[in-house]
């Protein structure tokens, strides 16, 4: 018996095979066009909301106008920059300390804007910066400024705009001898000036005596120290108490 190999049979399962193929790749290319379309060109995406939280008032409404505009541009939701639009939005505006921005489909968006809280004045060359709660100083001072605590930098080191100055946990150190120093001590603060390092300040008192303090050291032992040590030192002129040595309090 004789055996013969049927190549118009297998022709033809190959060819069907082969159109199977191509048929589920245009399926796939269909199917993934039509889901491109419905998310980056239907009108179901388009932005009709703008949402802004953190900010009140002028500026409120400055970043609503911003977005909506934007918006009018880039009208579907996924298309929308949102990441070069909060850099654009922290750059015009100094006291936006961070923004983000939500996508919230199907068609809304929401800004949150955290606010730089103006802890003190950093003088240095007569120039007074504001810096926030990180430690940055983001703008000079103004009128409405004049509250906050004052500390003069002696060491004229350039500040420019954005730059970190001060860490926060000397902030802290600030904040706290601001708000314990007269009620512990009973003599009010008349300036605090930087010379060598922030690790050392000089606290000047209305008493016509300064108070050098350690930073980095425990506020509430120092300020208990320098009670205890004036108790002692009772009516005596003095010009000065150096608290740089834990435990000890050296005057002159």
């Amino acid at each position: 018996m004789r055996v013969y190999k049927n190549t118009k049979w297998q022709s033809q399962t190959s060819e069907g095979s082969g159109f199977k193929k191509i048929s589920c790749i245009v399926l796939i290319i269909l199917i993934l066009g039509i889901f491109i379309w419905f998310f980056l060109f239907s009108d179901f995406f388009i932005i009709k909301q703008v949402i802004v939280e953190g900010i009140a008032g002028s500026q409120k409404k400055q970043v609503e106008n911003i977005l909506n505009d934007k918006s009018k541009k880039h009208q579907n939701l996924f298309s929308f920059p949102s990441n070069k639009t909060e850099k654009e939005l922290k750059n015009q505006y100094k006291n936006f300390a961070e923004v983000k921005i939500y996508k919230g489909p199907p068609d809304a968006l929401k800004v949150i804007v955290i606010e730089r809280k103006p802890m003190l004045l950093w003088e240095i060359k007569n120039d007074n910066y504001v810096i926030d709660n990180y430690g940055v100083a983001y703008r000079l001072a103004d009128e409405k400024d004049t509250k906050l605590p004052q500390i003069i930098d002696e060491r004229n080191d350039i500040v420019n705009l954005g730059d970190k100055v001060l860490s926060t946990g000397f902030l802290d150190f600030i904040s706290n001898l601001n708000k314990t120093f007269s009620s512990t001590l009973n003599i009010k603060i008349s300036r605090i000036i930087v010379k060598d390092s922030v690790y050392e300040i000089m606290v000047y008192t209305e008493k016509d005596f300064y108070i050098i303090f350690d930073t980095s050291g425990n506020l509430d032992q120092q300020v208990n120290d320098v009670r205890i040590a004036l108790e002692k030192i009772g009516n005596n002129k003095i010009e000065y108490l150096d608290l740089r040595v834990p435990g000890k309090v050296y005057y002159k």
